[in-house]
């Protein structure tokens, strides 16, 4: 079970969802709605319509590739230690790569 709030942030629409888990636990989660303006550097690099710009995982470079821009892209903060902390879904084919946030 999901519930939604959403808050409209410039060109992103912003969420908030509380995700029951299988335990019954709740976590909250943000997660970002955005459209992508365009693919840079053979996928090294993307911009979206409200202006952010992502640096995608090398390892995710050759699935970026074949992004068009105008896809709706769903945006989640990981809560890995790592560079790479965001997940961005193709809502369109459903398939997800990791970024990080350059401005």
């Amino acid at each position: 079970m999901i519930s939604k709030a959403y808050l409209k942030i410039g060109g992103l629409r912003k969420r908030k969802a509380i995700v029951k888990t299988q335990d019954s636990k709740c976590k909250n989660q943000d997660i970002m709605e955005a459209m992508l303006m365009e693919v840079l550097n053979d996928g090294e690099k993307i911009v979206l319509l409200d202006g952010s710009e992502w640096y995608i995982n090398p390892g995710d470079m050759p699935t970026v590739c074949t992004w068009i821009p105008t896809a709706e892209l769903r945006i989640v903060k990981t809560k890995s230690n790592d560079y790479f902390n965001y997940r961005i879904t193709n809502e369109g084919i459903d398939i997800s790569v990791y970024a990080a946030r350059l401005k």
